[in-house]
């Protein structure tokens, strides 16, 4: 994925599993991986949501939108089964409405 100040992602499809793959852009810790500060700073950075989030100092870091949009058009058509991540539990029920909502934040 293009467009990032900070990282360019490489997202992966592994066609005979189906299995989307992210590193960094996708993460979810558990509440309590973090302590101190670090956890609020985690927390408001959204590392800590209810379901793997794309990190919002990774979201305010596009600045080629066009490009990000372009890639992530191409992973939505994946016929995704599960997404797999580097910071994260493997989301193994509807991939591709988890991936629609987790960058529903670019695509709108």
């Amino acid at each position: 994925m293009h467009g990032n100040r900070i990282t360019t992602e490489v997202v992966f499809f592994h066609r005979a599993s189906r299995a989307v793959i992210f590193t960094d852009l996708l993460q979810q810790f558990e509440r309590g991986w973090f302590k101190g500060w670090r956890a609020l700073v985690a927390k408001l950075d959204l590392m800590t949501s209810p379901e793997p989030a794309v990190p919002r100092k990774f979201r305010s870091a596009f600045s080629d939108r066009r490009a990000a949009r372009s890639a992530i058009e191409r992973i939505l058509a994946w016929p995704a089964q599960s997404v797999l991540m580097a910071h994260g539990p493997p989301v193994t029920r509807d991939a591709r409405a988890f991936l629609a909502r987790a960058f529903r934040w670019l695509t709108k």
